[in-house]
């Protein structure tokens, strides 16, 4: 008897119970309800009920039947053993298998929590147990089998690569060797795993490396909290990205040199400033005011520095005006006044130091000839000499320095000169703001082009055909405003409160009247709210100054109404 015999009776022998087989070969016919040997149609019975189909009958290849159980692959049954819902069901599955790997997967994969535990059992060697704490599905069984991990590689690798982040740091905190917690803290892992191997390092020089090299800015916060070295310590105030650990580190130096270096240089001013807070020293406060590139902690420096000759040079070579400003505040006698003119590199400290100077000669020649305006300027309003203020007010190149000799000067000539020919207007109106020449007044209030200095002719002169003329017949309404209220003419006042376009004009005018029948009519029919109010108002006390304004005030031109275009005084 061949092989193959006898598989095939093995086969059918241990199916049979189960199956039923045909054997190969000729077979005799099967009888049939309802159909005859010979194949003719038997007779319908008179039963309504239909005759069921014969059952099928199923034939099973031997081979089938004798790999039915023990062919099934170690794959099926971890399979098998993953998809069972329940420690009976998987037993079966599970008393087949042999290789460890096998139980490892089911304790990862598996959906039932109690089938995961009894395969976890059966593991035992590091690696795997590492394969399960950091795959498992079940948070349980991964901390179970981290929980018989001893060795610190398997430990590193569960907290490198472990699904769960409870667990990879359950992992960082049973590692105690230094050098492996300095590879989690520098890796480019969850950074709280980072951060917690951070904390656990033990040797100083590890610390420091972390803090100084850990890609995470978290693992760097924690390993500097347990930095003492002051070498370490002065490295990272200086060097540190993060703001927060040079802020920590600094708060931990006492060393003045690496304070003084962070509040001059750190990039954060809530840092320069907190540790400015902290110097005492003249030295320090002088270091940082001169060295510093941030304008407010020099600023913040020179607040607090008493040193003459500092304050001198930053009054001298400082680049910032308030820095400049401050220190110059606190800089008292002709001595220093003439070592800023003299070293002096900025106009502003420059012109305030001319105050202080008295001698004739040297502001005589500060006005003729130096080289910042402001200087000459604040000279202009020191000097007495008669013919060099004229020179200066005729022949200066800046009109602020003609401008301030013009007003220091008494000479009609050269004041009629500058208020008709200067191209500044400011230097015209400072010659009408000093002359005493009525023609002079009288011809600028009516024709000079810039309406500032209309205004302040038309304030000075009291020529009352130019002043009704400005009234009536001037474009700006800053000046026809001015002339109202100097104007002596009833007849042109109440022609301007009833008719003059600007309700600024017309305001000025009503406060004049002293008609009350003309100011009722007004109450009753201007156009502009406030106009209408102060008619009322002068009505009602029957006296043009009962509402207190002066009329001399000068004109507020500070918010022009919409019938006049925005100016500006220089």
């Amino acid at each position: 008897m061949g092989l193959f015999d006898w598989v095939r009776r093995r086969g059918a022998a241990t199916t049979a119970p189960q199956h039923e087989t045909v054997e190969e070969g000729p077979q005799p016919p099967v009888a049939r309800p309802g159909v005859l040997e010979s194949g003719d149609a038997a007779q319908p019975e008179e039963s309504p009920i239909d005759i069921a189909p014969p059952p099928e009958v199923s034939i099973i290849d031997p081979v089938d039947v004798f790999c039915d159980e023990s062919s099934a692959t170690p794959v099926d049954r971890v399979q098998a053993a993953c998809e069972s819902t329940s420690p009976a069901a998987a037993r079966p599955h599970l008393a087949e298998l042999r290789d460890e790997d096998d139980f490892a997967r089911v304790a990862c994969n598996a959906h039932s929590h109690e089938v995961a535990k009894i395969a976890l059992r059966r593991v035992v060697s590091a690696d795997r147990l590492a394969d399960v704490a950091s795959s498992a599905r079940d948070r349980a069984v991964a901390q179970a089998a981290l929980s018989r991990i001893r060795e610190t590689p398997a430990l590193v690798r569960v907290a490198a690569e472990a699904r769960d982040s409870v667990v990879a740091r359950g992992a960082v905190k049973q590692i105690t060797d230094d050098d492996a917690l300095v590879t989690l803290a520098l890796g480019d892992h969850d950074p709280v795993v980072a951060r917690v191997a951070a904390r656990s390092i033990r040797d100083p020089a590890s610390v420091a490396r972390v803090a100084a090299a850990a890609p995470n800015v978290d693992a760097r916060r924690a390993a500097a909290e347990h930095i003492r070295d002051a070498d370490a310590l002065r490295d990272l105030a200086s060097s540190e990205q993060d703001a927060g650990i040079r802020a920590a580190s600094l708060a931990k130096l006492d060393d003045e040199a690496a304070l003084i270096n962070s509040a001059s240089y750190d990039p954060e001013t809530s840092i320069r400033g907190r540790t400015l807070a902290r110097l005492a020293s003249v030295e320090a406060l002088i270091a940082v005011a001169t060295e510093s590139p941030h304008a407010d902690t020099r600023r913040d420096a020179v607040t607090r520095l008493e040193h003459a000759e500092t304050l001198l040079t930053i009054v001298c070579h400082d680049e910032d005006a308030d820095v400049r400003r401050i220190a110059a505040a606190k800089l008292h006698g002709k001595d220093t006044a003439f070592r800023v003119l003299r070293d002096g590199e900025h106009a502003d400290v420059r012109g305030g130091a001319v105050r202080r100077i008295h001698d004739k000669d040297i502001l005589e020649g500060l006005l003729l000839g130096d080289r910042h305006w402001q200087v000459r300027a604040s000279a202009a309003r020191k000097v007495k000499d008669h013919d060099i203020l004229s020179t200066a007010a005729l022949r200066d190149a800046e009109w602020q320095v003609r401008e301030a000799a013009v007003s220091c000067l008494e000479d009609e000539v050269v004041l009629a000169q500058a208020a008709r020919s200067d191209e500044a207007w400011q230097v015209r109106r400072a010659a009408v703001m000093v002359t005493s020449d009525g023609v002079l007044l009288a011809n600028r209030a009516r024709w000079d082009k810039a309406w500032q200095v209309r205004k302040a002719a038309v304030a000075r002169t009291d020529d009352e055909a130019v002043l009704a003329n400005r009234a009536k017949n001037d474009e700006d309404w800053g000046v026809r405003r001015a002339a109202v209220k100097r104007v002596r003419d009833q007849d042109l006042v109440s022609n301007r409160a009833r008719c003059d376009e600007s309700p600024r004009v017309r305001e000025a005018a009503v406060r004049r009247i002293e008609s009350p029948t003309l100011l009722r009519d007004i109450a009753a029919m201007d156009s502009d709210e406030t106009v209408r109010s102060v008619a009322t108002a002068m009505v009602a006390t029957a006296e043009p100054s009962a509402t207190g304004e002066d009329d001399d005030a000068p004109t507020d031109d500070s918010a022009p109404l919409p019938d006049s275009p925005d100016r500006e005084d220089a």
